[in-house]
């Protein structure tokens, strides 16, 4: 199999862990604030702020699965995810949860941007 072929298949495994959890996130940040409201208001952000987040997480996650949108989807998965990493490592948290999407998304965002742009009209 030629190396692109294997790239593109990767990413799009990546693609779909990454937008899955962030589906899955996203959506329990909607569903479950009671939890979610004081983990951020103890790591200091202003109240309600989950819930730009977690929209943020649902929309990159969809746009992850549709490959016209792949790219700007892992664009903004990162800073929430970069934030996330920075969070738990202030507070002595795993960054585990925040280091692998973001990790995959790295591998993602090398495949993807190296391709073609594909255009949105």
């Amino acid at each position: 199999m030629k190396k692109e072929k294997v790239l593109n298949v990767v990413s799009w495994i990546f693609q779909v862990l990454v937008g899955l959890q962030m589906l899955v996130a996203g959506q329990s940040k909607f569903t479950d604030a009671a939890t979610w409201g004081p983990r951020f208001e103890k790591w200091g952000y202003f109240d309600n702020f989950f819930y730009l987040i977690g929209a943020i997480e649902v929309i990159a996650g969809v746009m992850l699965f549709i490959p016209k949108t792949v790219r700007y989807g892992a664009i903004a998965i990162v800073p929430v995810m970069v934030g996330a990493l920075i969070t738990h490592l202030l507070h002595d948290e795993t960054i585990l949860g925040p280091a692998l999407p973001l990790a995959l998304l790295a591998v993602v965002l090398y495949v993807r941007l190296s391709e073609k742009p594909i255009k949105l009209s």
